[in-house]
């Protein structure tokens, strides 16, 4: 029809996710986090103003509740997985806080009060996020395989591999890779993987919450690169 304009949707170019959308799963992730952590003082015998994360409940959660985690679950995780996912989730709520611009999200911040006056960043900016996150996970794996897979460390193309891994900048709280044990790694490689998740989901529809594969890092793809330079 004349005086109308046809909108061409692109197939290949990934449709984000609604702002409400995200600011409502950022919610429940903080609902999450507060129930990691108050299972984890409980198992420690401690009050949850001596733990290091203080993130509140952010209230009733109206939306999204598929998502948020079980207390039933959870009472029967060990200790172990509880301080695992406890850092998973915290890296998620962490991205979350950074798509909307939000500072120092472990000191008394409620997401959505937080973001009532604030704006999504763009999708150029999430996908060069996610690019970081790629990055930074795998250097993380890399560390982990070079310490614990037999024969890793044996192949013609590992100079280059790990060429690459020391290139990335990533730090372990406050400390290279190299220089850190194995906990700190795997705690460290938790809360990557929840913000890659959440950094995907945000940047497309396609991806579902929790779907498998979502904190996936393709080593190969990584691999290939070190061979190329």
């Amino acid at each position: 029809m004349a005086g109308q304009s046809l909108t061409v949707v692109d197939p290949n170019k990934p449709t984000p996710r609604l702002a409400e959308d995200v600011v409502a799963m950022g919610a429940v992730v903080q609902a999450n986090v507060v129930q990691f952590r108050n299972a984890e003082c409980k198992r420690t015998c401690r009050t949850a103003s001596e733990h290091d994360i203080q993130v509140p409940s952010p209230g009733s959660i109206a939306k999204c509740r598929g998502a948020l985690i079980d207390w039933r679950v959870i009472k029967g995780y060990s200790d172990a997985e509880i301080h695992l996912r406890l850092h998973e989730v915290w890296g998620q709520y962490c991205l979350f806080c950074w798509l909307w611009g939000l500072d120092d999200p472990g000191r008394s911040r409620v997401f959505l009060a937080g973001v009532s006056d604030g704006e999504i960043r763009c999708q150029s900016a999430i996908e060069v996020k996610m690019v970081e996150l790629e990055g930074h996970l795998w250097a993380l794996r890399f560390e982990q395989r070079f310490r614990h897979e037999p024969g890793f460390s044996d192949q013609d193309e590992f100079p280059g591999i790990e060429k690459l891994a020391r290139m990335i900048p990533v730090k372990v709280f406050g400390q290279s890779p190299e220089a850190s044990d194995d906990d700190a790694l795997v705690l460290a490689s938790c809360e990557l993987a929840g913000m890659l998740a959440v950094a995907r989901w945000s940047f497309d529809t396609k991806w579902a919450w929790n779907q498998a594969g979502i904190m996936d890092v393709d080593d190969a793809y990584f691999e290939n690169i070190a061979r190329q330079a």
